[in-house]
């Protein structure tokens, strides 16, 4: 009893807010249904021509609207560090049996500083219960081992050269990879080059198949 009403109460301190557009929300609502509906589509992404290591590109919905709002407040504080809406995202993605015969899934690691003023990896809000829910196991693994420039100001290839040798495996897990088929995943695609430089080095490791997932993304 106690428990539910403390909930209530928070409930009425801080009622839930869709999002994209950060209007009132129902019990157990996660967006609101105008939200809902441009939430685009989730697809297969071309590969580009830097693309070397995943094997695979899929998104979840597109970034313009109310989604890439939704990331953008996540990231910066403006919005609440919950799952919900993000699960109920992810249930709409059309193609989840084919990433079930898949072996585990590893987050792009944030640079500590950010998660440092963040307190969180969005990646980890974004996919952690996803993961639980297909039962793949959450592989934590992969670090960045020196400071890169923030990717959204720099050119395709300076992106590149961004990332290039930015990631590693952490301590001896690269027995998690070796021949499995791995998902990589992050929040938005642009160019893809933070998706690559993680499967780079998985690959290196002895990864047999990386697949990228993302949240949102313009690209085709």
């Amino acid at each position: 009893m106690g428990i539910k009403f403390f909930h209530f109460l928070n409930t009425m301190l801080y009622p839930p807010r869709c999002p994209g557009c950060n209007g009132l929300l129902r019990p157990q609502q996660h967006w609101c249904h105008a939200c809902k509906r441009k939430w685009g589509d989730g697809r297969r992404l071309q590969r580009q021509g830097n693309i070397r290591f995943l094997d695979a590109i899929y998104c979840v919905a597109s970034y313009r609207g109310p989604v890439g709002k939704g990331l953008r407040d996540l990231k910066y504080g403006a919005h609440s560090g919950q799952d919900d809406p993000w699960r109920e995202l992810l249930s709409s993605f059309p193609w989840t049996k084919r990433l079930q015969t898949h072996h585990g899934v590893v987050p792009v690691p944030l640079a500590w500083e950010k998660k440092e003023i963040r307190g969180f990896n969005q990646t980890e809000i974004l996919f952690r219960s996803w993961a639980r829910h297909m039962e793949l196991p959450w592989l934590d693994i992969l670090q960045r081992v020196r400071p890169t420039a923030g990717q959204y100001a720099l050119t395709s290839q300076e992106r590149y050269d961004n990332i290039k040798n930015a990631f590693a495996i952490k301590g001896n897990c690269a027995s998690m990879v070796k021949g499995r088929h791995i998902i990589v995943v992050d929040d938005i695609y642009t160019t893809g080059a933070t998706l690559d430089g993680c499967a780079r080095v998985l690959k290196k490791h002895g990864a047999a198949m990386i697949t990228g997932l993302v949240m949102a993304s313009d690209a085709r």
